[in-house]
């Protein structure tokens, strides 16, 4: 080999420096396989996959999607930076919309508007100037950024044959690494950050996210205790359980189980075929629903080896509907590339009955366990690693795909329970004057006691509708905009149906502060999603700004633009 296609070789290798062990293996494989210039091509194919559009110098400019945390801020507050030139130079609000929209799409972004049909055209004119002040905050741009450059680089190591089995089960090791960073940079800003409310009370984020169904011994805890208690109100209604798998067709699947790539793979990303399997999953609920068929359970999502989702379902059903459910259900899932089921049985779906004589929930049970912490599981069949490494790489695929891994199925609030464990103030006859209401204090026990089953009972029974539920949540509109002009509402309590009366369980307004013994210097300000924990205070976020934010604040000023109103498309993000 020419030394001079040596050193370009090695040169475009280590732009990608986080990837770089993955893109070596890659290059020595083609090399044996086709030769040293198909695999300069590959290559060069390779690292233009890998690259993403930020802006340099005023321009549109490739770079590593690689790029470190400091380089996307960087990129973040330039892109901010442009669309609000973009915004000031702008002659007319349809214009600067459009203008703004077509610039947000350069960088593989979505604009971050959804219309619906009961949408007004005030409502759409509204939806569209807060997505044009989301486009001129940092904050977003880096969310937004940060997801485009994720998915990207792990579609590209997915798509090599990178994660596999073999090699990177669920997601590279680029895409871990990256996770448990986050999640460790998470974890310190919460340790130096505290919510005071308006009677001074102090309250660490890192203690809150500790007590909340963040921590996964929570979470677990919660969804177990969820599960055995619909398996109790399944047992007195004489249903038989049933566990259901369901899996996407050979083409959705980058790698076979063995290994080998899969020649059939059409290139879909987890996303993508999570998608399609929730469409699925709704033509089946669709054809129940014509059939009469009811059922309740919990579903979980969990990776192939190679990244590709699929579901396990726990369901509840009265006998007689059990074979005519199976039936639709393998009909639906089954109807995409059929011939693959009839030429060689591919096990597109299965189903287990529930032994009588077992715990239903232990059917699912694992499985929760496995995506969590590993709790009672020594070893991961699918990935080939330990229980704790695999749970490991299954949250940071959920994280880095944006899979929800579990989902009740059946209409009972959660909220509400979260809602009424909230308060331990409640007393029978008492407080929020439902003395008369013995119903609330029996449901408001129910869920203290963790007590699901009688809770869902309670509220009206596992099929129940949310609208004839007995307790619904209840949200109530802020007092001031939020950071892009729109009026949200924000749960503050429950409602008790038929009494009328609002029960607030979200009893005071938080704000979030730096604590006063660190160091003010030393805390990096996060994003809004590192904060979420405290949402089960029920703490308005209060963002901080960052550096870049500041610099740009300053920029504004020096230019001499005025302020605005509240509902306008100005970066109100520091506000």
């Amino acid at each position: 080999m020419p030394s001079e296609i040596w050193r370009w070789r090695d040169a475009l290798i280590n732009e990608f420096v986080p990837v770089r062990g993955d893109l070596v293996a890659q290059y020595a494989r083609d090399c044996r396989a086709s030769g040293y210039k198909k695999a300069n091509e590959n290559l060069r194919a390779i690292t233009d996959a890998l690259s993403a559009p930020v802006i340099r110098y005023g321009k549109i400019r490739m770079k590593p999607a690689t790029m470190d945390d400091e380089e996307l801020k960087e990129a973040a507050a330039v892109a901010a930076e442009k669309a609000g030139d973009i915004v000031a130079l702008s002659d007319d609000m349809q214009t600067m919309i459009e203008k703004v929209c077509d610039f947000v799409g350069l960088f593989d972004v979505d604009w971050p508007v959804t219309i619906r049909k009961s949408d007004t055209a005030e409502k759409i004119r509204d939806k569209q100037l807060a997505a044009v002040a989301r486009a001129q905050c940092a904050r977003w741009w880096r969310r937004q950024l940060r997801a485009r450059n994720g998915r990207k680089v792990e579609h590209v190591l997915r798509t090599l044959g990178r994660v596999q089995k073999t090699k990177q089960p669920y997601v590279s090791n680029w895409a871990l690494n990256r996770w448990q960073k986050s999640q460790h940079s998470a974890k310190q800003l919460l340790e130096n950050m505290e919510a005071v409310n308006e009677s001074g009370e102090v309250v660490s984020l890192a203690d809150a996210a500790a007590a909340s169904v963040s921590n996964p011994v929570n979470r677990r805890n919660e969804l177990m205790v969820r599960l055995r208690g619909y398996e109790e109100i399944a047992q007195e209604m004489k249903l038989q359980g049933v566990f259901l798998t369901l899996t996407a067709p050979s083409k959705y699947h980058a790698r076979h189980h063995y290994g080998p790539r899969n020649e059939k793979y059409n290139g879909s990303t987890p996303a993508a075929v999570q998608s399609y399997l929730s469409e699925v999953w709704a033509h089946i609920r669709a054809r129940w629903a014509k059939h009469g068929i009811k059922a309740f359970g919990f579903r979980v999502v969990e990776p192939h080896h190679d990244g590709t989702p699929h579901w396990h379902m726990l369901l509840f059903f009265a006998g007689g509907d059990i074979e005519p459910a199976w039936e639709i259900f393998k009909q639906e899932a089954t109807k995409a590339d059929a011939h693959e089921v009839e030429e060689d049985g591919s096990p597109r779906v299965d189903r287990e009955d529930i032994d009588p004589e077992r715990s239903a929930t232990g059917y699912i049970a694992k499985y929760i366990s496995k995506n969590i912490d590993a709790h009672a599981v020594e070893l991961d069949e699918e990935a080939g690693r330990t229980g704790s490494d695999g749970a490991l790489r299954a949250r940071a695929w959920a994280s880095m795909w944006g899979v929800r891994q579990f989902q009740q199925i059946g209409a009972i609030s959660v909220t509400v329970w979260r809602e009424l464990r909230r308060r331990g103030d409640f007393a029978a006859g008492g407080i929020d004057g439902l003395g008369d209401v013995p119903l609330f204090e029996e449901i408001r026990e129910a869920a203290d006691s963790a007590d699901w089953r009688r809770f869902v009972e309670l509220m009206g029974g596992p099929q129940c509708k949310r609208k004839e539920q007995a307790i619904r949540p209840q949200q109530l509109p802020q007092r001031k905009a939020n950071a892009y002009g729109e009026e949200v509402d924000r749960l503050r309590g429950v409602i008790m149906r038929g009494a009328a009366r609002f029960i607030r369980t979200r009893l005071h307004e938080w704000e979030v502060r730096r604590k006063a013994a660190q160091d003010q210097a030393e805390i990096v300000p996060g994003d809004y999603a590192v904060l979420a924990p405290v949402e089960k205070l029920g703490v308005p976020v209060v963002a901080l700004p960052s550096r870049s934010e500041m610099a740009h604040a300053e920029w504004r000023a020096r230019k001499g633009r005025r302020s605005r109103a509240t509902r306008s498309t100005v970066n109100n993000c520091n506000h």
